[in-house]
């Protein structure tokens, strides 16, 4: 399977997750990312040391484009359901 395209990436960072960052006060990019990831593949817990944490099944980096864009659209429908719109890619060419 080919692997997510740079423009897929540069669309995810500069306006998906951008557009999340704006409507939502003290996220950063990486935390608004592994949320996305993680509501999308689902949460593992992880424990050691005395302290149990969960991170995302799966990340972006490995996804085929196919996977990717359904990563997308996951996106885009979350944030209608919170009350903003996140553009489709050909919105912002």
């Amino acid at each position: 399977k080919r692997r997510r395209s740079d423009e897929q990436n540069r669309y995810w960072w500069g306006v998906v997750i951008r557009t999340y960052c704006d409507h939502l006060d003290g996220w950063d990019p990486e935390d608004v990312h592994e949320y996305l990831c993680g509501e999308h593949f689902g949460w593992r817990r992880i424990e050691g040391f005395g302290v149990a944490r969960v991170k995302p099944v799966r990340r972006s980096s490995r996804l085929s484009r196919g996977e990717f864009a359904d990563l997308v659209a996951f996106a885009q429908r979350k944030a209608a359901e919170h009350g903003f719109y996140v553009p489709d890619p050909n919105e912002y060419q």
